[in-house]
C-alpha cells in the first residue's frame, strides 16, 4: 500500500485535487512516507537525511489514507490467522458426525442424547 501512495502522491494529482494540499518536493515525499511511521516529518528539516516537513494539511492526508486502506488490512490479516490456526473448522467440525474429531464420531454424545 506504501507504493500506491507514493505512485499516487508522485505521478498523479489525486491528493492536490481531492484535499486541497499542495505538490510535495522530493525531500517532503520522502518525509510524507516517514509519516506514517512518526509523525516528527509534520516539522522535521533535515538535510542529511533528505526529509522536509510537510506541514498538517499532507499529514491528515497520509493519516486518512492509512486508516482507510490499512485498517481493513490488519482485519484481514487477523481473519486470515484465525482461519490458519484451524479453530475456525473446529465448531463446523465438531456439529458433523462424520467429520467429527470426537471419539468414536461423539457416538457417546448422540446415545445420551
Amino acid at each position: 500500500m506504501t507504493i500506491i501512495f507514493f505512485w499516487a502522491m508522485e505521478e498523479t494529482d489525486f491528493f492536490p485535487e481531492k484535499f486541497g494540499v499542495r505538490h510535495l518536493t522530493h525531500d517532503e515525499m520522502m518525509s510524507a512516507l516517514y509519516l506514517q511511521l512518526v509523525s516528527i516529518a509534520v516539522y522535521a528539516d533535515w538535510s542529511f537525511a533528505k526529509v522536509k516537513g510537510i506541514g498538517w494539511g499532507w499529514a491528515g492526508v497520509i493519516w486518512l489514507y492509512s486508516i482507510v486502506f490499512y485498517f481493513p488490512l490488519d482485519l484481514m490479516k487477523f481473519a486470515i490467522r484465525y482461519i490458519l490456526s484451524g479453530k475456525a473448522w473446529l465448531n463446523p467440525l465438531e456439529n458433523k458426525t462424520a467429520f467429527a474429531t470426537k471419539k468414536d464420531y461423539g457416538k457417546e454424545e448422540r446415545e445420551a442424547q
